[in-house]
This record gives C-alpha cells, sequence and structure tokens, in this order.
C-alpha cells in the first residue's frame, strides 16, 4: 500500500459490512483521474475489505482497538501517515474522527476531513472533546441536512466548517417504468438489497396489512 503525490487515505472503524463500508465500494468504482484513493480501517476487515481488493483499491487494516480513546490506533496510523504522506486524511464515523485527526494532525498530513454518519448521543464531555478534535480538521461533513444541523446546533464544529454531502448512489441500468393497476398495491423499498436490511419482509406482510379489497403483489 503505497500513496502517491495527489491521494486521499479514507479512514474507517472497520471495513466488514455497512453504509459506510458500501460507500467506499461506490468510490472504488468509479474513475478517480489523477487522485488515487486509498482505504484504511482503524480495526478488523471482512467483506468490504475483499470487495475493494477485488476492485483493486488498496486497502490496509490495522487491527488495532477501536474504542475511543486508543492510543495503540494513534500510534499505528501516525506510522502508516508518515510513510503513505497522503494529501487528504478523510475520516468517516467517530472512531475514525478521534483517532484519525490526532494522528494526521501529528504526522502532518496536508489537509484533514472529518464525517459523521449519524447523530451522535453525546454526552457534555464528549461535545467539549470533539469540539476541540474538530479545531484540528479543515471540514467537517454531515451526510444530511440534519446531522450537519446538529454538529453546528451543538456547538462542536463552526457553520463555516460544516458542509453536507449526500451519500451517492448507484443508479441501476434497467428501470421498471410499469404502472401498477387500480386494485393492487405496490410498495417501494429504498435501500440496500442485503440480508441485514431484510427487504423481503414486505413479500408476505400479515393479513392484517392488507388494505381492504387490493391485492398484494411482490417482486
Amino acid at each position: 500500500m503505497s500513496a502517491s503525490p495527489q491521494s486521499v487515505v479514507h479512514l474507517l472503524a472497520s471495513l466488514d459490512f455497512g453504509g459506510v463500508e458500501r460507500r467506499m465500494e461506490l468510490l472504488a468504482e468509479q474513475p478517480a483521474g489523477d487522485i488515487r484513493h486509498l482505504f484504511c480501517a482503524i480495526g478488523g476487515g471482512g467483506n468490504a475489505e475483499r470487495r475493494l481488493q477485488s476492485l483493486g483499491a488498496p486497502v490496509r487494516c490495522l487491527h488495532q482497538p477501536t474504542a475511543i480513546p486508543s492510543p495503540a490506533a494513534i500510534l499505528a496510523l501516525i506510522r502508516l501517515l508518515r510513510r503513505l504522506r497522503p494529501t487528504v486524511l478523510h475520516a468517516h464515523g467517530a472512531e475514525a474522527n478521534f483517532h484519525g485527526l490526532i494522528a494526521a494532525r501529528l504526522a502532518g498530513v496536508p489537509v484533514r476531513i472529518a464525517e459523521e454518519i449519524g447523530i451522535p448521543t453525546h454526552s457534555a464531555r464528549a461535545r467539549r472533546v470533539f469540539r476541540q478534535l474538530y479545531r484540528s480538521a479543515h471540514c467537517v461533513v454531515g451526510i444530511s441536512d440534519a446531522v450537519t444541523g446538529w454538529l453546528v446546533d451543538s456547538g462542536e464544529v463552526p457553520p463555516d466548517k460544516a458542509i453536507r454531502i449526500y451519500n451517492p448512489v448507484k443508479l441501476p441500468d434497467r428501470h421498471d417504468r410499469q404502472a401498477a393497476p387500480e386494485d393492487e398495491l405496490r410498495i417501494a423499498f429504498v435501500g440496500r438489497l442485503e440480508a441485514v436490511k431484510n427487504p423481503w419482509r414486505w413479500s408476505r406482510p400479515p393479513p392484517c396489512c392488507w388494505p381492504a379489497g387490493f391485492r398484494w403483489n411482490s417482486g
């Protein structure tokens, strides 16, 4: 795993399964031009790690504790970042933000980006810690208006550093434009077709959920 003059290290807590991991896969599938994207997990790998490797993306799992704070994780990241010398460190999620921003600052990474992937339940002490931590970030990304608003309203991130960037979506090649018959109820599921999301529960809903006079059609 080696970096180039224009490179971004994407740091996650793990590279197994999840929404953030899926975003990394989508990123690795796209042409990056002159910028090289590298993917790193503080902890272990798994499904996303294998998928990224199959796409030819550079991947590194440090197998360090991810719980905040982890001095071992910070030291491992400092060593890695000093060797890779990336242009940008983009941390995704609280554990990656905490350890990644500290390590990137100490390793001299020129651009440091944090990203909050949900609305956290931070205590007053945690808010003070992250407020200080985010001072070393050049910007803090929220994946929705609600998340970005919380970061600002909580006082953790000043308004001029907070930026909202929606999650990417990979559109299917085929679109079903067939209209549903008047006597048929059609429900659309928006999400990943993964077992953990269980979208197939709608294929056989309990009879109490059936609207009167409608027939059920799933597919």
